[in-house]
Parts: structure tokens; C-alpha cells; sequence
């Protein structure tokens, strides 16, 4: 008797052409012969229905799949399914998939975590973006900027500079469990340089000290000068930084 794999591949190739009915028509003789689909098999309509605009089928096929046995959904199948929705920016539905993962407690690692936070900050939602903070913060899963903002690139390119801005700026001066490195500071850095925040990048470049609990690494103080300088942004003088250190609300009021 032929078992699921092949059925599925065959469904996946005709996907990946635009040959919904054939591969509906291979579904359909699936079921035939008494072959019960996968989650792999109804995750390959999903992506389709989502990369098609049709959102009813997307939203019916996502509910089949959430309908399955907790058992046959795991941490890195949940992750596979919310893959295609967070590239789509559909938030609503890659939100069902993330809080099914609580509901059947199997807990995310970083990237869930990080594709709800750029989707919800795509959409200009930042009390959901910071909620999603809360979860990690409850869930003890420490939040890693520099993730958030490499991991996610793609969709953090769309996101409105100011949003970004505001957001980074709320998190970082919030009550946190975890402590930021020199990775964290290359990354947010960098980011501020690259969306053409000049004053944003400079305030974060002073206050580093402050953020991480420690002076920065030669490597990685001599790394952040020359993108500011690259990129004509002047470095701040000793004086500046001197007192920024000394007040880290500065950071967060300053305009």
C-alpha cells in the first residue's frame, strides 16, 4: 500500500507550478485510498493559498491543521507553519499558529518569538510588539536584539524607521531580564546607520556602556566608529558620552 510521502511530493510539485487542480485531484485520490494527509501535505496548501491572496482557503486549511493531534505538532513543525504566513505579513493567522504552540504547551524558541514581534511592528502595532516582549520576559526566554533585527531582516527593511526607532527605544530602557552584548550593539547600531537615523545612532553608540554594564570590546568600538564614519555621522565626544553613561533615562527622553 502506498504511504503518504510520495502523494505529498507530488502535491508540492504541482503547488510549486500553479497546478492547484491537479494537485487537489491527488489530494482527492489520497483520501481514496484511505491515506490520511500529513501536516507536511495540508502546510504545502497553506503556502500556496497564502502566496495566492486566498484567504479563506488559507484560513480553512490553517484550521485543519491546528485541528490535528497536539502530538503531531512539535516546536519545529509549528515554526514551519508559521514560516509562509510571516512572509506573507498575514499577522492575524501567524498569531492562531503562535498562541496554538501555548495552548498545546509546546513553548517557541527565538524565531517565533521574533516573526510576531517584526509582524506586529510591520503593522505599526507596537503594545503588541512590546506583549510579545511580556511573553519572552514570563516565559524566561531572553530577548536578543541583535536576533531580532538580523534573523528578521527581510521584514524589518518594511518597517517604518520611526516605528523601529520608538520600539527599540521602549525596549531597551523597560525593566528587563536580560543584559545586552556587543553583538546587540553592532546590530542596533548599524541598523540606525543604515535607515539614515544619524541622531538615533549616535545616542546609541554613547549610551552602549550603560546598556551592556560594560565598555564596549576594542574590536567592537573600533567597528561602530568606522560605520559612523562611513557614513559622516560624527562620533560623539568623551564629555557626551561621559554623560549620557551617567543617566540612562537620557536615552530613552532624549528627541
Amino acid at each position: 500500500k502506498p504511504n503518504v510521502a510520495p502523494f505529498t511530493s507530488f502535491i508540492q510539485a504541482y503547488l510549486k507550478a500553479g497546478d492547484i487542480d491537479s494537485a487537489r485531484l491527488m489530494f482527492q485520490n489520497m483520501l481514496d485510498l484511505g491515506i490520511a494527509p500529513t501536516v507536511r501535505t495540508h502546510t504545502a496548501f497553506l503556502v500556496y493559498y497564502t502566496r495566492a491572496g486566498d484567504d479563506a482557503a488559507a484560513k480553512d486549511t490553517l484550521d485543519t491543521i491546528l485541528a490535528l493531534r497536539p502530538s503531531k505538532l512539535d516546536r519545529i513543525v509549528y515554526t514551519a507553519i508559521m514560516q509562509p504566513l510571516y512572509k506573507a505579513g498575514e499577522t492575524s493567522q501567524a498569531r492562531a499558529v503562535f498562541d496554538s504552540m501555548f495552548a498545546n504547551r509546546v513553548f517557541p524558541d527565538a524565531r517565533p518569538y521574533n516573526m510576531m514581534m517584526a509582524l506586529y511592528l510591520k503593522d505599526g502595532d507596537m503594545a503588541a510588539a512590546a506583549d510579545i516582549l511580556d511573553l519572552m520576559a514570563t516565559h524566561k526566554h531572553p530577548f536578543k536584539l541583535w536576533s531580532l533585527l538580523f534573523a528578521e531582516k527581510r521584514l524589518v527593511a518594511a518597517i517604518d524607521p520611526a516605528v523601529l526607532d520608538a520600539f527599540v527605544l521602549s525596549a531597551l530602557s523597560r525593566e528587563r531580564a536580560y543584559k545586552l552584548s556587543n553583538r546587540d550593539m553592532r546590530f542596533l547600531v548599524r541598523q540606525f546607520v543604515f535607515a539614515g537615523m544619524a541622531d538615533a545612532a549616535v545616542r546609541t553608540f554613547a549610551q552602549g556602556p550603560a546598556l551592556m554594564g560594560a565598555s564596549y570590546s576594542r574590536s567592537t568600538y573600533n567597528y561602530l566608529a568606522g560605520e559612523l564614519n562611513k557614513a559622516g555621522i560624527p562620533l560623539p565626544d568623551k564629555a557626551a558620552m561621559a554623560a549620557v553613561n551617567d543617566d540612562p533615562r537620557s536615552f530613552a527622553t532624549a528627541e
